[in-house]
């Protein structure tokens, strides 16, 4: 049953992280929540199933997240999720010959 527990804050802290990252930029409690539950993710792994299961629960973890954070940001077909910011109008300078 402890295996489901580690499996589920995984998973649920790699999302908080992505909805974070990409939809919600800045420092929300999404964030905050992602870590701690990756971090408790990876203290159960350690003191439930010794060095082999925090290891394998580390690994797991540092080797997911860069992925999804490149296919759900980069140039994959999770780009279309990401929040870009675009500008409605275009800037204008103003000299003095233009005010007059």
């Amino acid at each position: 049953m402890t295996i489901l527990i580690i499996i589920f804050l995984v998973i649920l802290g790699l999302f908080l992280l992505l909805l974070e990252f990409v939809v919600i930029p800045g420092i929300t409690i999404a964030g905050i929540g992602g870590v701690i539950m990756l971090i408790g993710s990876v203290y159960l792994g350690f003191t439930e199933y010794s060095v082999v299961g925090g290891l394998v629960t580390l690994l797991s973890i540092l080797v997911t997240a860069p992925w999804m954070f490149y296919y759900f940001s980069g140039p994959g077909p999770g780009a279309s999720w990401c929040w870009k910011p675009k500008l409605t109008e275009r800037w204008r300078v103003l000299t003095p010959e233009a005010s007059m």
